[in-house]
């Protein structure tokens, strides 16, 4: 005798007792491991000597496992977040590629730029007034994007003529003072300027009479005249 099949209780796929049917049910799917994608970094540029620190911007850098700035590793990284990575760059030159690399592959490339280093070698004339307002020449290397020119601790604002040249006026001020410029890879190291006092002039006056010589600066010189 057969069952009869109206009596026989449907049970849903997935319920105790029976088998789900293969890619059916509630079983999840395997987790996506993703590869690192990178939108920027910044600053994107720095002095090729390195040692500034930058931000990583991307997705899935949760578990960076290097950071590379070309073929250089960064000299330091730290992982912000899924998002972020903080790191130090190393010393290098001209533009650089830069990836992150985590257990699911190697990120696409940002650009970093190293700012080659400034220097200065001149500054003619190296001797001006202690009032200032000399027009001097400053020679050097690298000096486009220079923004400043500190005589001691007075800034004043250089006039770029070419990669190697700026013109200034100087400041007023006393003695032998260092001079160095600031440019987009930093300050360079000092050459110095030396600012003289006014020149003394000799005057003979009779006093008593007796005739004296005696050295007045201008001003000096002016306020005896007045006196007399």
């Amino acid at each position: 005798m057969q069952p009869d099949s109206s009596s026989v209780e449907e049970v849903p796929a997935g319920e105790p007792g029976v088998a789900a049917p293969p890619g059916d049910g509630d079983t999840p799917d395997a987790a996506v491991l993703a590869v690192p994608t990178l939108t920027s970094v910044t600053p994107n540029s720095g002095p090729g000597t390195g040692g500034q620190a930058i931000t990583i911007n991307g997705t899935s850098l949760a578990s960076a496992v290097a950071v590379n700035f070309g073929p250089t590793a960064a000299a330091s990284f730290t992982v912000l977040s899924a998002t972020m990575i903080s790191a130090t760059t190393p010393p290098g030159s001209g533009t650089v590629p830069v990836t992150v690399t985590t257990p699911e592959g190697t990120s696409n490339a940002v650009t970093y730029t190293y700012i080659t280093e400034s220097t200065v070698t001149t500054i003619t004339p190296n001797v001006g007034p202690s009032a200032g307002g000399q027009t001097a020449l400053i020679t050097g290397t690298n000096l486009i994007g220079a923004s400043s020119v500190h005589f001691g601790p007075t800034v004043v604002t250089p006039t770029v003529l070419s990669d190697t040249t700026l013109q200034v006026t100087t400041p007023p001020g006393d003695g032998l003072v260092p001079v160095s410029v600031t440019t987009p890879s930093g300050f360079t190291s000092p050459i110095t300027y030396l600012f003289e006092g006014p020149q003394a002039i000799k005057v003979t006056i009779e006093v008593g009479g007796v005739k004296v010589t005696v050295e007045l600066t201008p001003s000096e010189l002016i306020a005896l005249i007045w006196a007399l």
